[in-house]
């Protein structure tokens, strides 16, 4: 199994329109030997937020780290804490199941959104947005906004030699008929539905 090096930095709530905006310049055209999504949290009970740069480099440390100050450096906020580590894939994927520094939740409900964007966000949108995802929350509850980049490899690959077709519409596009003949072969009862399902 290859190995590959996990990275997660973190930076107080403070810094989220710092760093979104750097990552965002950053994180779309890195490398294709880079993965980085951005997570911002906000948690229950009074603990503070945190904003969390993580993912995998099919690389060593040293080059890990290189492409991490270039984020850095283009944030302007230097990151609390870093962590790198080097390890098999397969333990690698398993590890990005628990982020940041707060406790493990409860079980809980969970209620998902996700858009696509094809542009930076200017600064007064992630002003906007930060302020949303913060605005009425009850007490107790925890808030999580993730950004994942869907540029460079992701778009080389041809939309029809994948089921992931979001490259310019926001569902299934020319796949469509294919995925629901797989649906219907696979799922004929519908068990398995959301609302964006077939």
């Amino acid at each position: 199994m290859s190995e590959a090096t996990r990275f997660e930095l973190i930076w107080p709530a403070a810094a989220a329109p710092a760093v979104t905006a750097a990552w965002q310049r950053w994180a779309p055209d890195a490398p294709d030997e880079l993965s980085a999504s951005l997570k911002i949290t906000a948690e229950p009970c009074g603990q503070p937020g945190e904003v969390i740069v993580f993912g995998a480099m099919l690389a060593g440390r040293p080059a890990t780290a290189a492409l991490l100050a270039d984020l850095i450096a283009e944030a302007g906020v230097p990151a609390a804490t870093h962590n790198l580590a080097t390890m098999p894939f397969r333990d690698l994927k398993r590890s990005l199941d628990t982020l940041g520094s707060a406790a493990p939740a409860p079980p809980q409900p969970e209620i998902s959104k996700s858009e696509f964007f094809r542009r930076p966000l200017p600064p007064s949108a992630i002003a906007e947005l930060l302020d949303t995802f913060t605005a009425g929350r009850p007490p107790g509850q925890r808030r999580a906004l993730n950004l994942t980049p869907v540029g460079g490899a992701y778009n080389r690959v041809p939309e029809d030699a994948t089921a992931f077709a979001h490259r310019h519409e926001s569902y299934h596009g020319p796949n469509h008929a294919r995925l629901v003949r797989a649906k219907h072969r696979y799922d004929p009862l519908g068990l398995l539905r959301f609302p964006q399902s077939l």
